[in-house]
């Protein structure tokens, strides 16, 4: 039911996971995605993205219009009956439906190679597969993550976000003892704004102990991303001379420049110096 694009060069699978909520999973998986599809492939023409939503509350279905209540052909039917035929969404860009049955599955005690187990047949279709997931560090996200070539973790400039890093750091490692190579992608924060403080003292204490797995490229606060999800549309198509669309760009980049590293690649050890959602608000007053 999908056009092979590459044989030779499967697609990459990312995950992007934490375990706080409204960090911007969503909204990040959707305009990478976009972005990827704008980009040429290896052969010369253009991406061709698959879109994986994980999510029981399926937000990344809700922002293309569709429920999770639509019982037949989604991520449910996918790993229940290894059946699930992706929708056209935008221009190279194709959708595996949300469930809310997602539920019952967080709760059962999924083989870790499960998932990328049945993602293996989508493979050769595209040349990027990107997997939306709960906010949590549940049975999904982990069968995600084992799934993916790279994981990246997106945070708002808050304290409380900036504490949700460990959970999903420590996931990532007990993934790696199963899998035998490198799973984090990268760190990156989202909706910065450079007049706030509080933004500056995240990217400090980030800085001070993940510098080695930071991306640099920072998506900025903007109204657009969220009218954009109104007009169900990304950034690229919404706004299409924003700054935010540049950040977008810039940060895809980076992450398929992290996608060409070799499987165990690993950046120096991080500083030690821990800095909890506490310290950094008594830094901030």
């Amino acid at each position: 039911f999908f056009t092979k694009v590459n044989e030779i060069m499967p697609a990459k699978i990312i995950t992007l996971a934490i375990q706080k909520g409204g960090s911007g999973k969503t909204t990040n998986s959707v305009n990478v995605a976009h972005t990827m599809a704008t980009m040429n492939n290896e052969i010369g023409v253009k991406n061709k993205i698959l879109l994986i939503d994980m999510d029981p509350q399926a937000s990344l279905s809700n922002w293309y219009g569709h429920s999770e209540f639509e019982d037949h052909n989604n991520i449910f039917t996918l790993l229940n009956d290894n059946i699930a035929e992706p929708i056209n969404v935008a221009k190279n860009v194709d959708l595996i439906r949300g469930s809310h049955n997602l539920l019952a599955v967080e709760q059962l005690d999924i083989p870790i190679n499960y998932l990328r187990d049945v993602l293996e047949q989508y493979r050769a279709g595209y040349d990027y597969i990107i997997i939306d997931t709960p906010p949590s560090v549940g049975s999904i996200t982990k069968i995600s993550i084992f799934a993916s070539d790279k994981t990246f973790v997106p945070i708002q400039a808050t304290p409380l976000a900036f504490r949700g890093i460990s959970a999903i750091l420590k996931l990532i490692e007990t993934v790696e003892k199963t899998d035998k190579s490198k799973k984090l992608g990268g760190i990156f924060l989202c909706c910065t704004s450079s007049k706030q403080n509080l933004t500056k003292l995240i990217k400090e204490s980030l800085d001070e102990e993940y510098q080695p797995y930071n991306l640099q490229t920072n998506i900025r606060a903007s109204v657009d991303v969220a009218s954009s999800m109104l007009a169900q549309q990304s950034v690229l198509e919404y706004a299409p001379i924003s700054m935010v669309k540049l950040d977008y760009q810039s940060l895809t980049k980076e992450i398929i420049e992290v996608l060409k590293r070799p499987k165990d690649y690993t950046p120096k050890p991080p500083i030690k110096k821990v800095y909890s959602s506490e310290t950094i608000i008594v830094r901030q007053s």
